[in-house]
């Protein structure tokens, strides 16, 4: 959707919480790298380490860091899903 008049937009909470499933496991150290989020380890059917990430995600560009930060240490994100607003 376009708008045309920067009027009409209405800021909004934009607060939800994410889930991200990566391949690997992300040891303490970097755990410090996600601030307020929580960490699950488990396996896939295969037996490959899949770690999920979650918490609370700000707004878009909140997201967006906390991707670049996965991409920075060089794991394969395999999910990224937002629940309800919070």
């Amino acid at each position: 959707m376009i708008i045309d008049d920067p009027n009409q937009y209405e800021k909004k909470n934009t607060e939800h919480i994410y889930q991200i499933q990566i391949l690997g496991e992300i040891n303490q150290v970097r755990m410090d790298w996600f601030s307020k989020m929580g960490f699950d380890s488990s396996v896939n059917d295969s037996g490959d380490p899949i770690t999920t990430i979650s918490g609370v995600i700000v707004d878009q560009s909140h997201l967006r860091g906390t991707l670049n930060k996965i991409w920075d240490l060089n794991f394969e994100v395999i999910l990224v899903k937002r629940a309800d607003k919070i």
